[in-house]
């Protein structure tokens, strides 16, 4: 199995490349470059929730000015 995961600390920590070794005949990770969100696209399924809330923090300024 190939799997792509960004750089994120949970894909790096101890206890996933332990797994991971202990399945090398499995699995085979591939990292994604740093800084190419386009690449992942996980990344894409927060971009309306977070588009929502820069609207929102940008009214809530406005109206506190």
């Amino acid at each position: 199995m190939h799997l792509v995961v960004d750089g994120h600390s949970v894909h790096c920590s101890r206890r996933v490349r332990t797994s991971v070794a202990a399945h090398a005949d499995q699995i085979e990770l591939h990292f994604l470059s740093p800084h190419s969100p386009e690449l992942n696209p996980d990344e894409l399924v927060n971009q309306p929730l977070a588009k929502a809330c820069q609207s929102w923090q940008g009214a809530l300024a406005s109206s506190a000015s």
